[in-house]
Formats: structure tokens, sequence, C-alpha cells
């Protein structure tokens, strides 16, 4: 998943780099895979940071993924719309939880 990593610091390159390095190496779609790891996107609609087309372009570079975009949600959804966010973490985890 370093691109959607590399997606995402590209909006601002020399502070994202101050973060972290984006050149490093993360695990490749085959090592997510293998590690059997359910992955939920979950993005905001509004979401002028990282833009709902790049989260959506990641969901579909990763099978069996699921994915979620918030209408009218921004990109601190957590903060700025915190029962929204919940609500939308507590649905994607009975999905994930169900039987």
């Amino acid at each position: 998943m370093t691109w959607l990593f590399r997606a995402q610091g590209g909006f601002n390159a020399a502070r994202m780099q101050d973060l972290r390095n984006l050149a490093a190496a993360g695990p490749t779609t085959a090592e997510v895979l293998a590690a059997g790891i359910r992955v939920h996107f979950l993005a905001g609609e509004a979401d002028a940071v990282l833009r709902p087309e790049t989260v959506r372009a990641a969901h579909a570079r990763l099978p069996g993924s699921t994915l979620s975009i918030v209408p009218d949600a921004p990109h601190s959804m957590y903060w700025e719309r915190p029962a929204l966010f919940n609500a939308e973490v507590h649905k994607a985890m009975q999905e994930f939880l169900a039987p």
C-alpha cells in the first residue's frame, strides 16, 4: 500500500518528506493479501487532502478490500464529524465481524 501513502504525501512533498520517508518500500499488495489482513478504506466525499478518487484507486488495487465514501464528510472526519466517523467505523466493523 506504499502507493496510497505516496499519493497522499504528494500533495505537499517537502513537508511530508519531513514526516516520513516516501521513498521507503512498504508492503506490496501481494504481501498484504498473503498476511490475511482485512482492509476497509474510509474516505470523506469532501476531502480536499486525500481525494476520494485516490482512495477508490487504492481500493481497486487491493482485492477483497471494502470501501466507504461518506457524503459531505471532510478530511478530518474523525475530528470534525466524530459521530459520522464513528458510525461508519462501527458499520464496517459489524460487517467484518459478521459470520
